[in-house]
């Protein structure tokens, strides 16, 4: 009589689309608590980005005083990313003012102590770099 029941209860089809809804249900959650996770990250790195273009353009207008130029950046960091909801950003080290040199794919050259006549302008000849390496 037992082997009666568990031979009707395997040959059972009756809620097998359950299951294998259940089962798609999990996968369509798993991707898209990745696609949330892979969006939160790119959007993360889009702003880090402005606001390394931002501090960058903002810290251009101080030089040639490279203290008062390193100090616009970090201020300019933290106002556009604020400390409590992302962490430091940027520290005073990590920033290195130069001048680009295209020949070394973006690396920069540290500039003289006294800069040419029309080196520090907002046109591009002086630029500010900074990131954690």
């Amino acid at each position: 009589m037992l082997c009666g029941y568990t031979r009707k209860f395997l040959n059972d089809e009756q809620g097998g689309g359950t299951i294998m809804g259940l089962l798609w249900f999990i996968l369509l959650v798993g991707i898209t608590g990745l696609a949330v996770d892979i969006t939160d990250g790119l959007r993360t790195q889009t702003m880090l980005q402005a606001t390394a273009d931002a501090s960058a353009l903002a810290a251009v207008i101080d030089l040639p005083d490279e203290v008062a130029a390193v100090a616009t950046a970090v201020a300019y960091s933290t106002t556009n990313m604020a400390t409590d909801d992302y962490g430091t950003v940027l520290l005073d080290a990590d920033v290195d003012i130069g001048s680009w040199n295209a020949s070394t794919h973006g690396h920069l050259e540290k500039c003289p102590d006294e800069p040419e006549p029309g080196q520090w302008t907002s046109s591009g000849l002086g630029i500010l770099a900074f990131g954690r390496s």
